[in-house]
């Protein structure tokens, strides 16, 4: 209904925020209505508001306690003018957060792009402001759009408040054009009013590549063991690979998963990026040397039972960290045998594995062989299966 009221996609405004995110190498989490009233954005440092012309007075209380408590708020035109049954509030909801006179409904701004001059950032949004009738009240204007405040920046308590006077919606296929530096300049500098900033960089020339989404990944129980994916958006960058730097937050030993190649030690990776073909590389504390099998037997009848013990030589006594080891077997014919395909978890750096050969699986030599999936490092043995 506020949506229908004002004109706007909630949903596509989502989408606009959303990518903007990831185009600026972060992610994030959505939180529903209830969560914000139940409190839960005290662990984190940024709310984005998508198209919020509608909350409720619990809303609006949690929002303005976690702005006080030092987090960081951007709305996208209008925040908290109506309630949560899209009842026209005179003074709206969270107008003093934000720093902005009660204005009513939006009345439509004109076609001027944004203009940006502050703090040493100067640029041209390809976007116009949303309405006409905003008016600071304690913010600060960092841009206008003729003569409409377009980017409203107030302190609040140990926090920050943004008013984007403008339809985040049109993102997304300002993406998908390509043109989006100007506005991640914008959004970068005002998430680092909260010290939120991209922990992996990618660039090319020493700039930043565009249309790249980064998402990093931990051990879950030891945050020294990473990961980092990345994959660039084919719509925005075309079809032809770039060479690329990445910068990592700290050296690590690298390797590149998908190619099972290990990359050294270092702080930095070079690498081809291709739109729409991810790249995931692990960052381990230790270099894994290699990995080895040891078969507990060299023959097993059918229907026996055959076990292997499986080590992943890394120079350390207990290699921190979750291990990934994929076991395939082949049978004599050197066909895959694919329902005997495993993977196997451990953190003490040592798997053992158990093959029971069916009374109709062929004789002869068999291959086992076990891959360490982060590095690539991959061993075979080969025993012999037997008639009974």
């Amino acid at each position: 209904h506020a949506g229908t009221l004002t004109g706007r996609s909630h949903s596509r405004a989502q989408l606009g925020f959303a990518r903007l995110v990831e185009d600026l190498g972060l992610q994030f989490d959505m939180l529903s209505y209830e969560q914000i009233e139940q409190g839960q954005l005290g662990k984190y440092k940024a709310l984005l508001m998508p198209a919020s012309t509608a909350v409720s007075p619990a809303e609006a209380e949690a929002i303005r306690e976690f702005v006080e408590s030092g987090g960081l708020v951007i709305a996208d035109t209008a925040p908290g003018i109506l309630d949560d049954h899209c009842r026209l509030v005179e003074s709206g909801l969270l107008d003093g957060l934000f720093g902005v006179a009660p204005s009513g409904l939006p009345e439509k701004a004109g076609e001027e792009p944004i203009r940006i001059d502050t703090g040493g950032l100067q640029a041209e949004l390809p976007m116009p402001a949303f309405a006409s009738n905003i008016e600071p009240a304690g913010a600060r204007p960092w841009a206008v759009a003729g003569t409409a405040p377009a980017v409203l920046v107030h302190r609040a308590g140990r926090g920050w408040t943004v008013v984007l006077n403008t339809a985040i919606e049109r993102y997304e296929s300002l993406h998908a054009g390509g043109d989006t530096r100007a506005i991640r300049q914008l959004a970068a500098r005002l998430l680092d009013l909260v010290g939120i900033r991209p922990r992996v960089r990618i660039t090319a020339d020493g700039d930043d590549v565009d249309a790249c989404e980064v998402v990093r990944f931990t051990d879950g129980e030891n945050d020294k063991v990473r990961y980092v994916s990345i994959m660039r958006d084919h719509r925005a960058a075309g079809v032809e690979p770039q060479d690329v730097t990445i910068l990592l937050p700290e050296s690590a030993w690298l390797y590149d998963v998908r190619a099972g190649k290990a990359l050294g030690h270092a702080e930095t990776i070079q690498t081809e990026l291709l739109p729409g073909d991810p790249k995931i590389f692990a960052l381990l504390p230790y270099e894994v040397k290699t990995v080895t099998v040891e078969p507990g037997v060299s023959k097993v009848a059918v229907g026996a039972t055959a076990p292997f013990d499986i080590t992943i030589e890394t120079g350390e006594d207990r290699p921190a960290g979750l291990h990934c080891v994929r076991v395939e077997l082949l049978n004599p014919a050197g066909h895959l045998v694919k329902h005997y395909s495993r993977n196997l978890l451990s953190r003490k750096a040592k798997v053992s594995f158990s093959f029971t050969p069916a009374l109709n699986d062929p004789t002869g030599t068999w291959q086992l062989g076990a891959t360490h999936i982060a590095t690539g490092h991959t061993v075979t043995a080969r025993f012999d299966v037997e008639e009974r």
